[in-house]
């Protein structure tokens, strides 16, 4: 599964609801990054945003608590999506 992958930087995975592949950096790559900037907005984010910021660790359900907490790590939302 993609969210495991520690050796590949960039990977492609199939969405069966969608009917398509997507293309999407990994974690660690990511990770080795100096800044980060995560964009999210509307209504439907805010929970999300919350359990990723505050809840338990549950990477499968919001892969991006795989993104490391540190400096240049900076988070953008709407007012729907804020927290």
């Amino acid at each position: 599964m993609i969210l495991q992958e520690k050796e590949k930087w960039v990977d492609a995975y199939y969405l069966n609801p969608q009917e398509m592949f997507r293309i999407t950096l990994t974690e660690p790559i990511i990770n080795k990054a100096e800044n980060i900037l995560i964009f999210t907005f509307g209504k439907s984010k805010k929970n999300a945003l919350n359990e990723v910021l505050n809840g338990v660790y549950n990477p499968e359900l919001y892969p991006l608590q795989l993104i490391e907490k540190k400096a240049g790590v900076q988070i953008f939302t709407d007012k729907e999506a804020g927290i």
